[in-house]
């Protein structure tokens, strides 16, 4: 099998760019490694081509906004059509498509418009579907670069954000489940965690995430120990799970960050539940 997985926030990086592209690259690795799955990941023109033998979870993975499951040719147009033919074989006069293009580079000749209308106008002579571009039941993407072309149907949305372990490490106190999604939303910002616990609490979720570092624990016994832990390891602040309705005033001589503050509980679930897919 064969995924394309594409990755949003780290185009914004500038000079720094390499250096996030190859924590995701090895933060991929592990997740795979961790989970037994096989597989060879090359980087091609602003995307990640994953070739694995096992159906992969890539959302467990901050940095890839989305993956698809692909088909691969030769940067040609009768060779497109050819796999498109494949594609659309339950396609029926009542269906509704459109064809979506991305040329990474000049791999296929002709405008990102043109081609749509040409392959558009080929999968019509074909099923007598119709094309609808904003109504669709059905998306036919093919992004053309390095003179490949990879045709998918569907993409699998991911958290995106920043692979973990490029902004450094931050203390989370864990309480309970919010603190829990408080830790993940850190992680997604690319922070590895080290969790400060007053009692047990699973961790499991977080260690779901945690690709590219060991998460770490440190039992504590009050808040009174949270600055020379902060010295310990040379952290610049520390996430709560606090939102407006337990909003608390910590006292503490490290920044305090509270990305719940605005949630409601409703939202809190509805994020937990996303996170646990």
């Amino acid at each position: 099998m064969k995924y394309l997985i594409r990755f949003g926030e780290i185009f914004l990086k500038g000079k720094n760019r390499v250096m996030f592209e190859k924590r995701l690259i090895n933060n991929i690795s592990v997740y795979l490694k961790n989970n037994n799955i096989v597989g060879k990941l090359n980087r091609k023109k602003n995307r990640f081509v994953l070739n694995v033998e096992t159906k992969p979870n890539l959302r467990k993975v901050f940095g890839i906004v989305s993956y698809s499951l692909c088909i691969t040719c030769k940067a040609d147009k009768d060779e497109i059509k050819k796999i498109i033919s494949e594609k659309i074989k339950y396609f029926t006069p009542e269906t509704k498509f459109r064809i979506t293009s991305k040329l990474v580079d000049k791999s296929l000749e002709g405008k990102k418009l043109d081609l749509n209308r040409e392959f558009g106008s080929f999968v019509v002579e074909k099923t007598n579907a119709k094309v609808d571009l904003e109504h669709f039941d059905v998306e036919i993407c093919i992004d053309v670069f390095n003179d490949e072309a990879h045709i998918f149907i569907d993409s699998i949305a991911c958290f995106g954000g920043l692979p973990v372990g490029v902004e450094g490490i931050v203390l989370c106190l864990i309480e309970d489940e919010k603190s829990l999604l408080a830790a993940l939303m850190a992680m997604r910002r690319g922070c590895k965690i080290i969790c400060l616990m007053k009692k047990n609490i699973d961790l499991s979720l977080l260690e779901d995430y945690a690709h590219g570092f060991k998460l770490k624990q440190e039992k504590i016994i009050s808040l009174s120990e949270v600055s020379d832990l902060a010295k310990k390891y040379r952290t610049p602040g520390i996430f709560v799970g606090q939102t407006l309705d337990d909003f608390e005033d910590l006292k503490l001589d490290i920044p305090v960050f509270r990305p719940l503050i605005a949630y409601s509980k409703e939202d809190i679930e509805n994020k937990l539940e996303e996170f646990r897919k």
